[in-house]
């Protein structure tokens, strides 16, 4: 069996200690990388943070839930926050009262419940 013309013949007693050893730190620095993932992030649900004035409303929300269309509704001291995943939208209530709990029936009907509020 022939040996491969690619593959040079030098003994490696004959490598420079200085090469093998710069080799050696970059394949352990480079291994780095993918030992260096968050022990506490694995399995965790990504989760994004809004702030009140990106949706442009007060800073307290009640209640949160998600219609069959994949459009959130939260409960706000503003009203009905309604996020679509690209932009919000505030729904007032009649009498500019605070949505503290929202319920939503199979046929995407959404209830609210506020102080001295009860509707859909």
């Amino acid at each position: 069996m022939q040996k491969p013309k690619f593959i040079p013949d030098i003994p490696y007693h004959k490598i420079p200690s200085k090469f093998l050893i710069t080799l050696i730190l970059l394949t352990c620095i480079s291994f780095q990388n993918i030992w260096s993932q968050k022990k506490s992030e694995i399995g965790l649900p990504y989760i994004q943070n809004y702030s009140s004035t990106q949706y442009k409303a007060a800073s307290q929300n009640w209640d949160i839930l998600q219609s069959k269309d994949g459009i959130i509704y939260i409960g706000n001291n503003e009203g009905i926050l309604e996020y679509d995943g690209i932009s919000w939208r505030t729904i007032q209530l009649p009498n500019f009262g605070v949505a503290r709990a929202i319920a939503i029936d199979e046929n995407n009907r959404i209830y609210v419940g506020g102080y001295n509020e009860l509707g859909y």
